[in-house]
């Protein structure tokens, strides 16, 4: 399993600055946290809910096509205790919330920090980790990713 350890200060659109101590593999635990837009701390070690990380990019034409995929899987996790977070990858203020996917989606614009914990070189991709696990860490290829979630979070109860 390949590890690579960095400490980041870089600073998001409102000031907060992520903190990533390392890259993780399947089944490790990300050391990764931050603020999302809202002020709102999001912390993957410690945090008690799944969290479902959607990265996407301002002029990403694939990435807006899974909006509604997010929208979807919101609305039927929507009773659930997952948190689902839209990650603006080059995103310098806070970005403006995609009309197709609701008012229960957590917005976080990310200077690129957020992608270099999680090695990312391209957008879309998502990122399920639960119980300070990570679950699911792999790019969004459009067919088969909504239910791939849903078998995850089912898996948890959720």
């Amino acid at each position: 399993m390949r590890r690579l350890w960095v400490v980041l200060g870089v600073a998001l659109g409102l000031g907060a600055s992520p903190s990533c101590q390392l890259y993780t593999a399947i089944g490790e635990r990300p050391l990764v946290s931050g603020r999302t837009d809202d002020g709102v701390a999001l912390d993957l070690a410690h945090e008690p809910k799944p969290i479902v990380l959607f990265f996407t990019s301002p002029h990403c034409h694939p990435c807006q096509a899974m909006y509604p995929s997010i929208a979807q899987l919101r609305t039927r996790h929507v009773a659930a205790r997952s948190r689902f977070v839209l990650v603006e990858i080059g995103g310098d203020a806070p970005m403006e919330r995609p009309a197709t996917i609701g008012p229960d989606v957590e917005l976080l614009s990310d200077s690129g920090a957020w992608a270099d914990c999680f090695e990312l070189r391209y957008a879309p991709h998502v990122t399920v980790v639960a119980g300070g696990v990570l679950l699911l860490d792999e790019p969004w290829t459009g067919a088969g990713m909504a239910q791939r979630i849903d078998r995850v979070l089912a898996a948890l109860g959720d």
